[in-house]
């Protein structure tokens, strides 16, 4: 990430870059997190190396976080110029 805020643009990674990280953090998640349905934890089957076995952690605390955000924030939306559009004209005349 700390690549991305390089003062010189020419040093920051591509979109390209940025899809072909993503991909690969996405591929180890899928290979190597298993979902335990019992207890909805993850667990690690075979990471290697500490660095990927942190970032997929991190990666996968965030999903879990934004995915309790998402449940736990309303999709209604307030629209107060509702009252004049659903009132009968008659009424407001």
């Amino acid at each position: 990430m700390k690549k991305c805020w390089n003062s010189d643009p020419f040093k920051r990674p591509t979109i390209g870059d940025l899809e072909n990280i993503i991909s690969k953090w996405l591929i180890c998640v899928n290979e190597y997190y298993e979902v335990n349905e019992e207890n909805s934890e993850y667990s690690i089957t075979s990471i290697n190396m500490d660095q990927n076995r942190n970032v997929i952690e991190e990666f996968v605390k965030a999903n879990k976080a934004l995915l309790q955000e998402q449940t736990e924030t309303s999709i209604i939306q307030f629209r107060p110029q509702a009252y004049y559009t659903n009132r009968l004209t008659t009424k407001i005349l």
